[in-house]
């Protein structure tokens, strides 16, 4: 069972689908060589799957548009964006690949309650940083935005 396999293994990951195309077979740093072109294949992968996508998409004509998720270890006090998040929302605005960064809402709702990020993640096992149920009405809101059209970039 899938959902019951991710229930038990949640992924700590920023963004699902560009975490694993840019990190897919293999091409995870290892010396700072190596990791340079490993890096540099991985996103060009990960443009291309992403790229692809979004031109089949449009070429039947389906609505659509990607939402970025991330995990609490992208947010002060427990650590700050990785490197690729810019790498991947640049892409997106160049190709006008429509996108709803879950950042935004989290960081305000942060501000507005007056807490830190851990407020809305789970902290121990099984579900360790995976978002909590105060955490998905939150990020529920950023899919609220997409589903509305109201972008962070096209």
């Amino acid at each position: 069972d899938p959902l019951a396999y991710i229930a038990r293994h949640p992924p700590r990951i920023r963004s699902y689908a560009w975490r694993y195309l840019a990190r897919a077979a293999g091409m995870l740093e290892e010396s700072a060589e190596d990791g340079r072109r490993q890096v540099r294949e991985g996103r060009a992968l990960a443009a291309y799957c992403l790229g692809r996508a979004h031109e089949e998409l449009e070429a039947l004509g389906l609505e659509h548009f990607v939402m970025l998720f991330h995990s609490a270890t992208a947010f002060s006090p427990l650590g700050a964006p990785h490197a690729d998040e810019q790498v991947l929302i640049d892409f997106l605005a160049e190709r006008r690949i429509p996108f709803v960064d879950t950042r935004r809402v989290l960081e305000e709702e942060c501000a507005r309650a007056g807490t830190d990020i851990r407020a809305f993640y789970y902290h121990g096992p099984p579900d360790a940083w995976h978002p909590n149920t105060r955490g998905t009405e939150v990020l529920f809101r950023a899919l609220r935005l997409g589903l509305e059209r109201r972008y962070d970039a096209h």
